[in-house]
């Protein structure tokens, strides 16, 4: 391809071809070089996973509603309070007569100004469609300040969860935290 070579380093440290970025419609600030260097194989699946982001969906990423922890709408504090104790989460969400019927989220800080009930400390909680494009929504979270949505289908029913947490995993892998059990 001439002096410039046919590879460009993006600013994330990825290697990519003049052709893919023309393919994609792509516009990204980038250097040009000769030759890729070489990853390793943990830097190729990283790699891989940024390019096929694109392709996956919300529904692919997010906690199933049979496996959230959420409390019911009309739940004692205590009970609130304990619930965030056992799980470990800082957030959960709130429904309301199925767990399907997400109403809200409670965040574990808000315990401290001492409510009068759940309903008083309930936050509206962000809805996504389970078929809205991860990508979109990782850019979502990241300019708009938000980590957590919930999941609806078209009839509005919760699926599910998602975090930004588990979108970044679609890169990344797991992320092990201080609340995962650590296994050998």
């Amino acid at each position: 391809m001439g002096p410039i070579g046919p590879y460009l380093i993006l600013a994330a440290g990825t290697w990519i071809t003049w052709e893919y970025l023309v393919f994609r419609g792509l516009r990204l600030p980038a250097a040009t070089v000769e030759e890729p260097p070489r990853l390793d194989a943990q830097d190729e699946e990283i790699v891989s996973n940024i390019l096929a982001l694109p392709g996956i969906r919300v529904r692919d990423s997010m906690v199933p509603i049979e496996a959230l922890i959420a409390v019911e709408t009309g739940t004692d504090l205590e009970t609130v309070r304990q619930t965030f104790i056992r799980s470990g989460f800082s957030k959960l969400p709130v429904y309301h007569g199925s767990r399907d019927r997400i109403v809200g989220v409670v965040l574990a800080y808000d315990l401290f100004k001492q409510p009068e009930s759940l309903a008083a400390i309930t936050r509206p909680v962000r809805l996504v469609s389970g078929s809205r494009r991860s990508h979109d929504l990782l850019a979502d979270f990241r300019s708009q300040g938000h980590s957590m949505a919930i999941v609806v289908d078209r009839t509005g029913k919760a699926e599910g969860l998602v975090t930004i947490e588990d979108l970044l995993e679609e890169v990344v892998g797991d992320i092990r935290d201080e609340h995962d059990d650590i296994q050998p």
